[in-house]
């Protein structure tokens, strides 16, 4: 899976409402991001807010061949959503969601390209439950794990275990807190390196809860 990004303009709107009120001004960040999706499983996210978020909203652009299918991790199992032709109902569970901060698995027949359209969140809590959450960054960020200056995420702890999908599957990789010690280790010997528009797993032994804020300076 391969994704492309324009982010985003920042996006002004200026409306005059009256002399006496002066300008109002609202900011927004909006852009696109672009996946390209190869033949099988690819495990992506959507970090722009779009309406509903829902698979119809977010995914319409994928073949709707009876083949393309959207996964997305409850804690115990996969829910899912296959994507029809109109006439034969579009997608079979169109309330599915894929909204910032959350991977999702996209299954698909051939390789696929589908454009992500949206606004930025600028404050985004995204919760992590005791074992294993499908998560994603919920900016369209891309750097190492626990880069401050991108993804900075600030939750990891002694024992986790991070899954990224490759071409062969899952990549792991561990990280061991040792007391007493300023060395933090990585099995990899660093941290994981997220690209825009991309999920992964990670196993935690307690719950957490990771805010994300962003601003615009």
């Amino acid at each position: 899976m391969k994704a492309t990004t324009l982010l985003s303009a920042v996006a002004l709107a200026t409306a005059c409402v009256g002399s006496a009120f002066g300008a109002v001004t609202s900011q927004n960040i909006v852009g696109y991001i672009k996946l390209s999706l190869t033949k099988g499983y690819n495990l992506v996210a959507n970090q722009l807010n779009n309406g509903d978020n829902t698979v119809v909203t977010v995914f319409s652009g994928l073949p709707a061949d009876g083949k393309t299918t959207a996964f997305k991790w409850n804690g115990r199992g996969y829910d899912t959503s296959t994507y029809y032709a109109a006439g034969d109902g579009g997608w079979d569970d169109p309330t599915l969601t894929a909204a910032p901060g959350d991977g999702v698995f996209i299954y698909v027949a051939s390789p696929a390209t589908v454009t992500l359209v949206g606004e930025v969140s600028l404050n985004t809590t995204v919760n992590l439950i005791k074992g294993f959450s499908l998560v994603s960054s919920p900016i369209p960020v891309a750097g190492a794990l626990t880069d401050s200056a991108t993804v900075a995420f600030d939750k990891v702890a002694d024992g986790d275990v991070y899954f990224q999908w490759g071409p062969s599957g899952f990549e792991v990789n561990g990280f061991t807190a040792i007391d007493g010690n300023p060395v933090n280790e990585w099995d990899a010997g660093e941290p994981p390196t997220l690209k825009v528009g991309e999920g992964f797993f990670v196993k935690k032994n307690t719950a957490v809860a990771w805010t994300r804020t962003f601003s615009v300076n």
